[in-house]
């Protein structure tokens, strides 16, 4: 019997703006890698602004990037 290559992981996104803390636009930024399932409860409380964390099925068989630009052209940041 093989096992699944699809896993629960903790997604990291580091030195975010205030205004991407929200459940609509951090799901989306998740799904670049696999389906999102919930956020810590840091970003829910706004306890913690350091780092949002997202919880995502996440498929090992897969390859997924190290980093993606988020933002327009003129401003934004990987």
């Amino acid at each position: 019997m093989a096992e699944s290559p699809i896993t629960p992981v903790w997604i990291y996104f580091l030195n975010l703006m205030l205004h991407f803390f929200n459940r609509q636009i951090l799901f989306g930024m998740a799904s670049i890698f696999g389906r999102p399932l919930q956020m810590d409860q840091a970003i829910t409380a706004v306890s913690r602004l350091s780092v949002a964390r997202v919880l995502v099925e996440l498929d090992f068989s897969q390859k997924h990037p190290t980093e993606k630009w988020i933002g327009s052209t003129v401003k934004g940041y990987f």
